[in-house]
C-alpha cells in the first residue's frame, strides 16, 4: 500500500497533560449511524469506570478530511483510534497510523487482504470476508439454487468480498456461477446500473449476491424494482454493509421502502443476551432508537471498552505526546506495549467475548442469516464457523412467498431474442412479397417458435446469415460460417432451424432438447428399364443357390433310407413281417431271400402278417425314386403322392417345408423388388455402390450436415462419396440436378421426404443411414437452454412436433411408392437362421427314428415274452443289415448285369451289320 512520507504537520495548540490518557473515535459525518456512534462510544466510557478519556473526531467524503482527522487525534495524543469505515479508508488511516505505531482498532473493515506487514499495529473486530462467503455458500447449497448472479463493485470490499465465494462455486458441481458483474461503486446514475443489470436480467439468473456498499445497494435495488428484477421468482442476498447497516436503504425521509421486504442478508452475529438488553434500555432511555443498536455499532461500543480496559491494565504511563503527523516521526515508543495489552486480552462484550487469533483477527467468526420484514432485518438463522449453517425460523421472500424459488426462471418475459434462420422447407419458408417482418415467415420451425413466445413471454426477430449457410468449419481456417458464425459472434441469440447434430458444431455450440429424428439417404430417378434373361436367379447369391439343391439331394437320401429303415415304414414294417412271420407262404418266401432268388421289391398281398401292415400302399414308397420326387417337389411349394409313413420321414419333410416356405417368401420378395429396380433401370441397391459405376453422377450440398457427417464416418469409402462427387450450392440447384436423370443426390431425410412428395419417379437408394438429430442451436453457456429444452420436450410429449409435420409435409403426399424396396442378394449370413432351423429339424428327426426302434422293440417283447429287449434289438438291426448286405446290394448287381448284357447286345448287332455289309458287296 502506498505511504503517505509526509502527510500534514499538525503543531499541538494546546499543550497536553503528560499523564492522561486518551483514547480515539474516527468517524465520517456522512455515516447514517454518526450519532448513534459517538452516543455508544461515550457510555462504553463510562461503563468502564476507567479514567480513559475519548476524543471523537469526524470527517466529511474528501480524503483530504479523513487525512486531516486522523493527523488531529495523533497530535492530540491519544494511544489508540478506533475507526468505522470501509476497508478501502481503513487501508489509508491505518497507512498513516501504523508507521507511527499507533494502535489501530478496525470495527467494520472485512477485506481479508487487509494487514500487511506494513500495517502491523492494525487490529481488525470484523471478521474476514471470507468468513461471509462461506456462510453465503452454505445458504446457497441449502436451498439448493442451481445458478447465481454475483454483483460486485471494483473496489477492494467489491472485489475481495466474493473471492472466496467465486472460488467455491468454481468446484461446486451443483451450483454455477451464471454471470459475474462487476460495477464502479462511484457512479450511482441510472444509466450505469442499468446496463450492468440488463446483463442479470439476460442471464434468467433468479438468485443474485450483492456486494456492494452500503449506499450503492440502495441504487442498485431501487433500479433492479424499476427492471423487474425484485420480483416473487427472484431472490437478493445482502452482505455486511447492508444488512448490518440497514438505514442506508431508508429514505430523505427516514423510510425503508416495502420494495425491500423478502430480502436475505448475513451479517456479523449479535449476542442478545443480558448485556444486550441493559444497554438497549439504557440507550433508549437516553432518547436512542433500538434500529441504532446494529452489529457495528455495538462493535464500536465494545472496542471502546476494550481499549479502555486494556490500558487500565497496563502498569505504566500509556499518554502519547507525538506533536507531529509525520512518517519522518519514529513513532511513539510505547505504541507496542498498548498493541501487545489490546492483542493480549480478553474482554467480554455486548457482542460476545472478544479475543483475537494470531492474525490479529477476533476469534470464532458468526454471523446471524437476516430477512428484511417489517421495515428491519431480522435473525432467521445463524452461522458458525465450524458447526455451518442452521436455518432457524421461517423466510419471507421477494413478493411474499413463504417457499423457496426455485432459482431458475420460469419465462422469458420482457425479452427480445434475435434468431437465426434460413428458409428450409418444410421448416421454413421465407416469403418475399406482400409480408414484413416476423411475418413473412412460416413453416414448422415458425410454428414452433410462436409457441415458445406464448409460453415463455418473449418478442424475436428472425435474422438471415450473409452466406445463407447453416454453418460448417473451415478445415484450413478452422472458421465457422452461417448461421453458426452469427452465433459465435453473438449477432443472433439462438439458431431456430433444423439444425442437425454433430461433434463438429458440438465443439463450438450447445444444442437444445432434439425436436425430431432424421438421417441420410441417396435418392435417384427411375429410368427405363433393360432386359436381363437370368433376372429370377438376382435374389439369391450363387453359393445360396448351390446350398440350397445340395440339401435337396441330401435330404432325399436321408428320406429314402428313414422310409426302409423305420420299423413303423411300409418297407421296414414288411421286411420284419418277413422274416418272423411262421406261415408258409412267408417260410417259402424267405426260403426265397436266402436264396437270393427273389426280394422283397414287387411283392404283392400276403395273407398273414404282411397283410397287418399291407393297407393300400406300395412297398415301393420308400424308393429313392419316390424319395426324389417327394423333396424335389417342396423346391416349387408342391408335394408328392407318396409320403414317408414313419414319424421321423414325415417330421423331416415337415421342417424341409417349413424351411422351402421361408426360403420362398424370401425369394419372392426380393424378386419383387428386384423386377421394381430393373423396370425402373435401377442398377444401385446401396449408396457405396456409386463408387464402382460409371453410370450415375452423385453430390452432397456443401457447408451441409450430411457433408460433414459422411466425411466423419469411419468406413473411408463414406469419405469418398464426397471426394469424389460433386458439391451442390444449395436444395434447388440439388433437385434441379436430381430431376435431370442419371444423378444421386444425398440428403437429410425429412427434407428429401418434402421435397419430393410429388416426384412419383423418384426413389430411394439403399436404406436411411447414419441417424441424427433436429434442434435448435444455442451459443456455450446460454442462459435460455434451460427453459427452451423443457419446453421443446413438452412438444414432443404432447404430439405438438407430429402434429407439425402431418401439416406441412407429410399430409401433402401424393405419391404411394414415395420409396424404392431395397433388393439385396441374399448369402449365407441372412439364411443363417434358416439354415439352423433345417439342421434342427433333422436332429429332431433322428431321434424320433431312434425311439421308434425302441417303442417297436419293447412292443415286440411284451408280445412275445421269450425273447428279451436286448435280443429282439439286436435281431432287428440283423435283419436290416442282411437286407441292406443282399437285397440293397442285389439291385446295384442286377443294374451291373444288365448295363453289361446291354454292352454285349449292342456289340452283336454292330458285329450282324458289318457282316451283312460285306455279304452285299
Amino acid at each position: 500500500m502506498h505511504r503517505y512520507i509526509t502527510i500534514l504537520v499538525f503543531l499541538s495548540s494546546v499543550q497536553q497533560s503528560t499523564t492522561e490518557t486518551k483514547v480515539g473515535l474516527l468517524i465520517s459525518k456522512s455515516d447514517s449511524y454518526n450519532n448513534a456512534l459517538k452516543s455508544l462510544s461515550s457510555y462504553a466510557v463510562q461503563d468502564t469506570n476507567t479514567s480513559v478519556t475519548l476524543v471523537t473526531v469526524e470527517y466529511d467524503d474528501k480524503l483530504q478530511s479523513m487525512v486531516e482527522a486522523c493527523c488531529q487525534l495523533v497530535t492530540s495524543g491519544v494511544s489508540a483510534i478506533i475507526t468505522k469505515g470501509s476497508s478501502s479508508s481503513t487501508a489509508i488511516q491505518s497507512d498513516i497510523l501504523s508507521p507511527l505505531k499507533i494502535p489501530h482498532i478496525a470495527v467494520s473493515a472485512t477485506d481479508p487482504f487487509l494487514w500487511t506487514s506494513s500495517r502491523e499495529y492494525l487490529v481488525k473486530l470484523a471478521s474476514s470476508d471470507f468468513y461471509q462467503s462461506e456462510a453465503i455458500y452454505d445458504l446457497i447449497r441449502h436451498y439448493k439454487w442451481p445458478q447465481i448472479s454475483i454483483i460486485a463493485t471494483t473496489d477492494s470490499y467489491g472485489l475481495h468480498g466474493i473471492l472466496r465465494l467465486d472460488n467455491l462455486l468454481l468446484v461446486d458441481p451443483f451450483t454455477k456461477v451464471k454471470d459475474m458483474v462487476l460495477i464502479s461503486g462511484k457512479d450511482c446514475t441510472e444509466g450505469n446500473i442499468k446496463y450492468n443489470l440488463e446483463k442479470v436480467k439476460q442471464s434468467l439468473t433468479t438468485v443474485i449476491v450483492l456486494n456492494v456498499g452500503a449506499k450503492f445497494a440502495k441504487c442498485v435495488l431501487e433500479t433492479a424494482h424499476q427492471m423487474g428484477l425484485m420480483g416473487a421468482d427472484y431472490v437478493w442476498i445482502v452482505t455486511d454493509a447492508i444488512a448490518a447497516q440497514p438505514e442506508n436503504l431508508a429514505t430523505t425521509e427516514g423510510n425503508i421502502l416495502s420494495i425491500y421486504e423478502g430480502l436475505i442478508g448475513v451479517r456479523p452475529a449479535q449476542d442478545k443476551g443480558v448485556q444486550y438488553k441493559s444497554l438497549k434500555d439504557s440507550y433508549v432511555l437516553n432518547g436512542g432508537k433500538v434500529d441504532d443498536l446494529t452489529s457495528y455499532t455495538i462493535l464500536t461500543y465494545d472496542a471502546v471498552g476494550l481499549v479502555a480496559t486494556a490500558l487500565e491494565e497496563v502498569p505504566q504511563d500509556t499518554s502519547q505526546n507525538l506533536k507531529i503527523c509525520s512518517s519522518l516521526s519514529n513513532g511513539w515508543e510505547k505504541g507496542q506495549i498498548v498493541l501487545d495489552a489490546i492483542l493480549e486480552s480478553s474482554y467480554i462484550g455486548v457482542s460476545g467475548k472478544i479475543y483475537f487469533t494470531n492474525d490479529r483477527e477476533k476469534f470464532g467468526p458468526s454471523y446471524d442469516i437476516v430477512n428484511f420484514e417489517d421495515n428491519t432485518f431480522r435473525q432467521v438463522g445463524i452461522w458458525k464457523n465450524g458447526s455451518g449453517l442452521a436455518i432457524t425460523s421461517s423466510v419471507l421472500f421477494l413478493g411474499g412467498k413463504k417457499n423457496a424459488p426455485t432459482g431458475v426462471a420460469n419465462d422469458l418475459a420482457g425479452r427480445h431474442l434475435r434468431l437465426g434462420s434460413v428458409e428450409e422447407r418444410p421448416f421454413m419458408f421465407f416469403a418475399t412479397e406482400d409480408c414484413e417482418g416476423n411475418g413473412c415467415w412460416s413453416g414448422m420451425v415458425n410454428d414452433m417458435v410462436e409457441r415458445l413466445a406464448n409460453e415463455l413471454d418473449f418478442t424475436y426477430e428472425y435474422i438471415q446469415p450473409a452466406d445463407m449457410k447453416f454453418g460448417a468449419i473451415n478445415e484450413t481456417t478452422k472458421e465457422w460460417n452461417g448461421m453458426i458464425r452469427d452465433l459465435l459472434d453473438d449477432k443472433t441469440d439462438m439458431i431456430a432451424i433444423d439444425l442437425s447434430t454433430n461433434s463438429a458444431r458440438k465443439s463450438a455450440i450447445d444444442y437444445s432438447f432434439p425436436f425430431m429424428d432424421a438421417g441420410i439417404k441417396a435418392v435417384v430417378k427411375g429410368e427405363p428399364g433393360t432386359g436381363n434373361m437370368f433376372f429370377f436367379l438376382t435374389p439369391f447369391d450363387t453359393a445360396v443357390w448351390c446350398m440350397v439343391f445340395a440339401v435337396n439331394f441330401v435330404l432325399v437320401g436321408l428320406i429314402c433310407c428313414l422310409g426302409k429303415l423305420s420299423p413303423f415304414g411300409k418297407y421296414g414294417a414288411k421286411l420284419h413281417a418277413v422274416k418272423t412271420c411262421a406261415c408258409e407262404e412267408c417260410k417259402t418266401k424267405r426260403e426265397e431271400m436266402d436264396a437270393k432268388v427273389c426280394s422283397l421289391d414287387g411283392t404283392k398281398k400276403y395273407d398273414c402278417l404282411i397283410e397287418e401292415v399291407e393297407e393300400e400302399d406300395r412297398s415301393t414308397d420308400a424308393s429313392l425314386y419316390n424319395s426324389l420326387w417327394l423333396i424335389s417337389t417342396g423346391l416349387v411349394g408342391q408335394t408328392s403322392e407318396a409320403l414317408p409313413h414313419c414319424l421321423s420321414g414325415r417330421f423331416l419333410v415337415l421342417t424341409w417345408w417349413a424351411f422351402m416356405l421361408i426360403t420362398m417368401s424370401m425369394y419372392t420378395a426380393n424378386l419383387t423388388a428386384s423386377l421394381t429396380l430393373n423396370k425402373l433401370g435401377i442398377s444401385l441397391n446401396q449408396v457405396l455402390e456409386l463408387l464402382d459405376q460409371d453410370k450415375y453422377k452423385w453430390g452432397v450440398i456443401g457447408s451441409r450436415h450430411p457433408e460433414t457427417l459422411l466425411k466423419s464416418h469411419m468406413d473411408s469409402r463414406y469419405s469418398r462419396l464426397v471426394d469424389e462427387g460433386e458439391t451442390l450450392e444449395d436444395l434447388n440447384h440439388a433437385f434441379e440436378t436430381l430431376r435431370g436423370g442419371y444423378f444421386v443426390f444425398i440428403d437429410e431425410s425429412p427434407v428429401l421426404a418434402h421435397e419430393l412428395r410429388s416426384d412419383c419417379d423418384i426413389f430411394s437408394v439403399g436404406e436411411e443411414s447414419q441417424s441424427f438429430e433436429y434442434a435448435f442451436g444455442l451459443p456455450k453457456g446460454s442462459p435460455y437452454k434451460t427453459l427452451i429444452d423443457t419446453h421443446l420436450l413438452k412438444f414432443r410429449e404432447d404430439g405438438f412436433i407430429d402434429i407439425l409435420w402431418q401439416k406441412w409435409s407429410a399430409g401433402q403426399s401424393v405419391c404411394s411408392n414415395s420409396a424404392l424396396g431395397v433388393s439385396v442378394k441374399f448369402d449365407f449370413d441372412k439364411l443363417a437362421g434358416v439354415l439352423y432351423m433345417l439342421c434342427t429339424g433333422l436332429a429332431i428327426s433322428f431321434i424320433l427314428f431312434t425311439a421308434e426302434y425302441v417303442y417297436a422293440t419293447v412292443r415286440e417283447t411284451k408280445q412275445k415274452q421269450e425273447i428279451t429287449f436286448w435280443k429282439a434289438l439286436k435281431r432287428r438291426i440283423g435283419f436290416i443289415w442282411d437286407d441292406m448286405s443282399s437285397s440293397w446290394r442285389r439291385n446295384a448287381e442286377e443294374q451291373e448285369r444288365r448295363k453289361r448284357k446291354l454292352e454285349q447286345n449292342i456289340a452283336i448287332e454292330n458285329m450282324a451289320q458289318e457282316i451283312t455289309a460285306e455279304i452285299s458287296m
